[in-house]
């Protein structure tokens, strides 16, 4: 009886996140001026004989999306509908919910790739760079002593929520307020980025977006893009009116960025034509995210969002293990997975999705 009133939410779930993914795949068409390139019969054939296999109802209308791109039809292409279940089996919830925590990236991250840490506040508890706890005015002392830092929620920070800079002017107004509130959060010295990325926004702190995927003892790296704001913000991210570009195999850029409505921007806010451009630093920023993926084999995928600091360091921000939008993706750089679709098929296609059950 329990087991079959567990299949019943789930169905009812899993119908819930068809039809939400289904009314954003609407907003897309409607907002974006690319013709939608309906899908003949034979690529639905070729569609099912690729997803049918994974059990959860999926839309085609998400293929004909993604063919009215540069890269044209393939029934590789990951539907969101789909993406939704296939990223709770690749990372468990159980594990990615503490995984995500800013305030612990350090522990499994190398410290020389990440942002300074200024304060750290967990379950209450004031921590300095070095893991010791603090009282609230040496915290004060800390924050007031830097010229400019950012604050940043730990967990739930999705498209930069919660994210606040604070410079010269601001810190000693608001040094009370950054220290009042009751969830988890992390000060950390401001990012001042190299003018490898900073050229096409010299406002935010540019990043890219790796994703990696570790699956059967090989780690690679699947799709990546780059972000930019399209004004002054600090912050890159598309939901906030920033710029995205796709970023091939070798670093080199797209010669079009798009924007949250899917527009086409020939050149960075800065005036640097897009067109042959390439990060020279990209195969560095690769090697790295490989690395440090190494040290965590219960999750399958990680969405790295690296930049470049002055000196010439790679710095990783954060990492995403879950709510990927793959629209931002798969537009430049086709199918998400790649040569590695078939692998992930498999691995996922007998597995159940554990989205509330961990057992």
């Amino acid at each position: 009886m329990r087991r079959k009133i567990k299949l019943i939410f789930i169905s009812i779930f899993n119908k819930l996140i068809y039809n939400y993914c289904k009314s954003r795949l609407d907003k897309y068409l409607q907002i974006t001026c690319i013709p939608k390139n309906d899908l003949t019969i034979m690529e639905k054939q070729e569609v099912d004989e690729v997803w049918s296999k994974f059990g959860v109802k999926y839309n085609y209308d998400w293929f004909a999306f993604y063919k009215s791109f540069e890269n044209g039809f393939s029934p590789f292409f990951i539907p969101q509908d789909i993406w939704n279940h296939m990223e709770v089996i690749l990372n468990p919830v159980m594990y990615r919910t503490l995984l995500a925590h800013k305030g612990f990236l350090h522990k499994f991250i190398d410290r020389k790739y990440l942002p300074e840490t200024l304060v750290n506040v967990i379950e209450g508890f004031i921590y300095d760079e070095n893991d010791q706890i603090i009282s609230k005015e040496s915290a004060k002392n800390i924050l007031l002593s830097s010229h400019d830092f950012v604050k940043k929620n730990s967990t739930s920070s999705g498209g930069g929520a919660g994210v606040i800079f604070y410079d010269s002017l601001k810190i000693s107004e608001y040094i009370s307020e950054v220290l009042t509130t009751d969830y988890d959060f992390i000060c950390q010295k401001t990012l001042m980025i190299s003018e490898e990325l900073s050229r096409y926004n010299t406002f935010s702190v540019n990043t890219v977006r790796i994703v990696t995927l570790n699956l059967n003892n090989q780690i690679t790296v699947v799709s990546s893009y780059m972000r930019m704001s399209a004004s002054q913000r600090r912050n890159d991210n598309v939901c906030t009116g920033g710029l995205y570009i796709g970023v091939k195999e070798d670093g080199k850029l797209h010669d079009y960025a798009l924007n949250g409505n899917f527009q086409r921007f020939y050149e960075a806010p800065s005036g640097v034509i897009f067109k042959g451009e390439r990060i020279q630093s990209y195969g560095l920023m690769k090697e790295i995210v490989i690395e440090q993926h190494r040290k965590l084999p219960f999750l399958k995928f990680v969405a790295w969002d690296v930049t470049i600091d002055v000196d010439g360091n790679i710095r990783i921000i954060e990492m995403n293990l879950d709510s990927q939008n793959l629209e931002y993706h798969q537009p430049f750089n086709g199918p998400f997975f790649g040569k590695r679709t078939g692998e992930i098929i498999d691995y996922i296609k007998n597995k159940p999705v554990k989205r509330f059950f961990y057992a």
